[in-house]
């Protein structure tokens, strides 16, 4: 009972935020409460007690849920709060400086007018670069300059966002650091994982060509864009992007050369010397201020700071209540109730294991049962521990939904970041991403129906 009661609660949230109802800055603190009220107390036992005990009962519940789920919860992305707000500093600092805009313009104009061959070089770069990187840090600092840059030759807000989301998705599907979760809980060694994630991998690619070719066409904005001479044209415009951009900005007047690489120091602090992206974003902001020369301004760096924290405000108080969400969900009492209908659906066969996955494949969303950074990772082990599936199918499954996540899921804090760089909703990015997200999770499930049963 109380596991479709939690079900239940997730489905009322996500109609609600889908249908605009409710927008998700609220939804995710009231799920969070919701479920906790039906998790924390022990309510049959409060039916059999009297009344002044059941009161006092009650009463540790509520500080329960608001100390753990409540006040915790708000407290416990924390690091993220602070990277985003100092990351969105430096952006801040980089677009009043003109450093942004300069670098947009000579893009712009070294690319050319076709804005299907540079979507997809930036989707080969982003992906590229987050086989490594991981994390919300390095997402500001990457997306800071490919996003204007799309945008700068005619790519509509809401198709830079989603490609650039594609190309975290892709590159994260081979990222070794997001395989520990599988390695822990399954006892898998990583060479099983990356038998699988390569060719996942590859299906995703084609999925975002796909993504990019349709969705490009059907823009009014893009819609004579020329595929084929876009896919042509990658290798001339990663030489410009690698030489000839540089240089230009060097020569570019009314800034001097080494403010431009105000924008790229963080990237290369944390890639090569270690650093986190937050002392990262803060040492960019020194450099920065100190490269403008007699250009340097107090008023400026201060702007920066202010400007930076109100643009991320909303962002701020979204993952205060994912936070409060995950405590709910990490609950003993919400695991213990979903595990036996979790296990009561596991499936035995191949195509019982296609059609449970393929049709629940949007429980990745808004940190459901197949969301690893949600209930996924109790999953991963009540499914484990069940030994009714292979464990390497286990993971198969849950790495091809969790594209759905990666890529389209509201929740996700790069999503929300995307969508406030950009100026859409992270409603807008589910809507245009998830029909192809759904297809490249379909697509994993075949392949792992192939490969392990």
């Amino acid at each position: 009972m109380l596991a479709l009661l939690i079900l239940l609660i997730f489905a009322a949230g996500g109609a609600l935020v889908f249908t605009r109802v409710l927008p998700i800055l609220l939804a995710l603190p009231l799920m969070a409460v919701a479920i906790a009220v039906l998790a924390v107390p022990s309510w049959g036992m409060l039916a059999a007690m009297p009344p002044l005990e059941t009161l006092a009962a009650l009463g540790r519940a509520a500080q329960e849920i608001s100390r753990d789920v409540v006040g915790a919860g708000a407290l416990m992305l924390h690091s993220a709060y602070a990277t985003i707000v100092v990351g969105a500093m430096v952006a801040v600092f980089l677009k009043e400086a003109g450093v942004t805009d300069q670098i947009v313009r000579l893009a712009a104009e070294l690319s050319g007018d076709n804005p299907f061959g540079v979507s997809l070089m930036m989707l080969l770069v982003v992906a590229a670069l987050f086989t490594t990187l991981g994390g919300l840090g390095s997402i500001v600092m990457i997306g800071t300059i490919v996003l204007p840059v799309l945008q700068a030759v005619g790519v509509p807000p809401i198709l830079a966002a989603s490609i650039f989301l594609f190309g975290i998705s892709l590159g994260g599907i081979l990222n070794p650091i997001n395989w520990s979760v599988y390695k822990e809980v399954l006892a898998l060694d990583l060479d099983t994982v990356r038998v699988f994630a390569a060719p996942l991998a590859g299906l995703g690619l084609v999925t975002a060509v796909a993504f990019l070719a349709l969705e490009l066409r059907r823009s009014p904005a893009t819609r004579d864009t020329r595929l084929l001479e876009g896919l042509l044209d990658v290798p001339r415009l990663l030489f410009l992007a690698l030489v000839c951009l540089p240089r230009a900005a060097g020569s570019a007047p009314g800034l001097p050369a080494l403010a431009y690489l105000t924008a790229v120091l963080p990237i290369v602090l944390v890639t090569l010397a270690g650093f986190e992206p937050l002392p990262a974003f803060l040492a960019a902001l020194a450099f920065g201020h100190a490269a403008l020369g007699r250009h340097r301004s107090v008023r400026l760096l201060t702007q920066s700071v202010i400007d930076g924290v109100s643009a991320v405000a909303p962002a701020v108080a979204l993952m205060m209540g994912l936070g409060m969400l995950l405590k709910a969900l990490w609950h003993p009492g919400v695991k213990s109730a979903l595990a036996p209908l979790l296990l009561a659906v596991t499936p035995s066969t191949a195509a019982g294991y296609f059609i449970t996955f393929a049709v629940a494949a949007p429980l990745a969303l808004y940190r459901g049962p197949l969301n690893v950074w949600g209930l996924g990772f109790g999953l991963t082990g009540i499914l484990g521990s069940a030994q009714t599936m292979p464990p390497a199918a286990i993971m198969a499954a849950l790495l091809s939904v969790g594209q759905i996540q990666g890529i389209s899921d509201p929740t996700n804090t790069h999503n929300v970041w995307v969508a406030g760089f950009t100026g859409v909703t992270t409603r807008d990015i589910l809507l245009r991403t998830l029909p192809y997200a759904w297809a490249l999770a379909l697509a994993g499930l075949a392949l792992a129906c192939v490969m392990y049963y």
